[in-house]
């Protein structure tokens, strides 16, 4: 069967994508937007962090850095190809149009993987800190700057905002989104995720919440290959961090956070995790001359 080139477009004709290492610059840049602006506000102005200014300071910094690095991931040549229509560009998942109860499964879906996702992240959480008990000190010191804004109610309805709504969309739309598709052009779809997760994690600085968010990155990238739409991820991401939230303010006993406990906790996230890309329609194919 021969295909028409002119047509279909040759590969000269075709934009090239940003590669790893632009991905790499943007998410970096992400970061030193963010912690830029945590550190300027900690050693030049001596904001508190659980003040409603340096929260809402990090909210605009979360804005300003995805915008950024969206510009350093969208250069000119990049944002050319990314709105190229051409059939050999690769795709990374095909479009469904679905009925009323397919509708209500995706939204147990949804409901079944943001919960999941925490469950994982939790137990997670709790079984690298038995395992790396050098983090007890650092993570204390984060559960106490967020339980302190319960002194500031403006401060803390900013930052549950922030951290339920506006994160879980600029990361998904970011990570998910455009890094994800980005490193997707390239034709091999499982070196994509795993970068994609990669840099996900970068994104969270610090090493134990660096490492659950490369995992669960993997896993949202899984769905996104999948055929997930960019809003349904971001209302996993949303319920996921909203239950963490919950966490944080009403800690469950004790013993849910014992090592026997982590290690179920987190066995049965994954497992849930893996059963919800399991029924998610197959994969799409990225090069569409296989389809013959």
């Amino acid at each position: 069967m021969q295909i028409d080139e002119k047509a279909r477009g040759t590969p000269s004709e075709i934009p090239s994508q940003p590669g790893a290492s632009t991905a790499l610059i943007a998410t970096i840049t992400w970061v030193l937007c963010t912690q830029g602006v945590v550190w300027s506000l900690q050693k030049l102005f001596g904001f508190f962090r659980g003040s409603f200014g340096f929260v809402l300071a990090l909210l605009l910094a979360q804005a300003l850095g995805v915008s950024v690095a969206a510009g350093v991931l969208l250069s000119p040549k990049g944002l050319r190809a990314a709105l190229t229509p051409n059939e050999r560009r690769p795709k990374l998942a095909p479009r469904f149009h679905s009925g009323a109860s397919e509708g209500a499964k995706r939204t147990l879906r949804t409901l079944i993987a943001g919960l999941s996702l925490q469950t994982f992240l939790f137990g997670g959480m709790n079984l690298l800190l038995a395992l790396w008990p050098q983090q007890h000190a650092l993570e204390a010191t984060r559960s106490a700057a967020l339980r302190s804004l319960w002194e500031d109610k403006a401060a803390l309805t900013t930052f549950c905002v922030a951290s339920a709504l506006v994160a879980p969309l600029l990361e998904e739309w970011f990570f998910r989104g455009l890094v994800l598709r980005s490193l997707s052009e390239s034709g091999k779809p499982r070196r994509a995720l795993i970068l994609s997760a990669v840099f996900f994690g970068l994104s969270h600085v610090y090493p134990l919440p660096a490492l659950l968010a490369g995992l669960a990155g993997l896993f949202l990238g899984a769905l996104r290959q999948r055929g997930t739409s960019l809003s349904t991820l971001t209302a996993i991401h949303a319920l996921s961090n909203t239950c963490a939230l919950t966490l944080e303010f009403f800690p469950l006993p004790q013993a849910f956070e014992t090592t026997p406990s982590a290690l179920l906790l987190s066995t049965t996230g994954a497992a849930l995790l893996g059963l919800c890309i399991h029924t998610t329609h197959p994969p799409a194919l990225l090069h569409p001359d296989a389809e013959a």
